[in-house]
């Protein structure tokens, strides 16, 4: 089971939201990688085992976003998207949050 404190509750539902922005427009490729990033380093999580499953989804969309910034055809990306959201919202639902 994953252990979350309410401050990384709201911030991994704030990562949720910013892959929810980018598959409806509202935001580009390049934000989201940086939000997903820094939604990570901001919840000071501790167990390595989430930072290391989170890193081995992020990584993929990450050298998308090194190669090709906002660019990034959706359909190229559209399966990583999806592993990442699920990942976020089977964790936060691990740890009791909203998803």
């Amino acid at each position: 089971m994953t252990e979350m404190n309410d401050h990384q509750k709201r911030i991994w539902n704030r990562m949720i939201s910013s892959l929810d922005a980018y598959r409806s427009s509202r935001t580009g490729f390049y934000k989201m990688v940086g939000d997903l990033e820094g939604g990570l380093d901001a919840g000071e999580f501790r167990d390595q085992t989430l930072i290391r499953e989170f890193y081995d989804l992020w990584e993929e969309l990450e050298i998308a976003r090194a190669l090709d910034g906002d660019a990034v055809p959706f359909a190229e990306v559209d399966d990583k998207v999806d592993a990442m959201r699920r990942f976020l919202r089977d964790k936060l639902s691990d740890a009791g949050g909203s998803a």
